[in-house]
């Protein structure tokens, strides 16, 4: 089912469905990452599809908390992680600004982020690499550039909470910085 449902959602780049709005989801919007385990009236298709994948990943590791051994990623999980996260560049240039509707490629890019890392916290650096090359901010419209700073700032808020260094996030928004200064 994880697969046909990657599929789904590569083939629309990763976008909303029509009706949905283009926002980041309300679990990392409200900073409450319990909200991956309830459904709430303002999910859109790929939110329920993420919090589809938690929900596997709590089911995958539950004999880990009845053996009491530290909970490892398992195999199965660490695939489907792999199968979830996006890796290529969007197109979203001061040239070809996207609509509002297309921001949720973005939106979404970043939510799968930050579901990795809650689920993988090992893997924060990996992630987050690619999270930076989702577009070229140099280029990228005022748009994108706010979706690429608020996305940016949710994630540092995120691995806050949860005691991940900050070193590669602040970077990352001193790099964006350094682009505003350079202009």
């Amino acid at each position: 089912i994880f697969i046909r449902l990657v599929e789904i959602f590569k083939g629309r780049k990763y976008e909303n469905l029509v009706d949905e709005p283009s926002e980041l989801p309300s679990f990392l919007r409200r900073n409450n990452l319990a909200l991956l385990r309830e459904k709430t009236n303002s999910d859109t298709a790929f939110t329920l599809f993420l919090k589809l994948v938690v929900r596997a990943a709590d089911d995958m590791r539950k004999g880990d908390h009845e053996t009491g051994r530290p909970a490892a990623l398992p195999p199965l999980l660490r695939k489907i992680l792999s199968l979830v996260q996006p890796i290529g560049l969007l197109p979203f240039t001061k040239a070809q600004p996207p609509t509002i509707r297309q921001l949720s490629m973005l939106y979404n890019r970043f939510s799968v982020v930050a579901v990795a890392v809650f689920l993988d916290p090992a893997s924060i650096q990996y992630r987050l690499s690619t999270a930076r090359r989702y577009v070229n901010f140099k280029d990228a419209d005022e748009e994108t550039r706010r979706a690429c700073i608020r996305g940016a700032m949710q994630l540092a808020i995120l691995f806050r909470h949860m005691d991940l260094p900050l070193t590669d996030i602040l970077e990352w928004l001193n790099d964006m910085t350094d682009v505003f200064i350079d202009e």
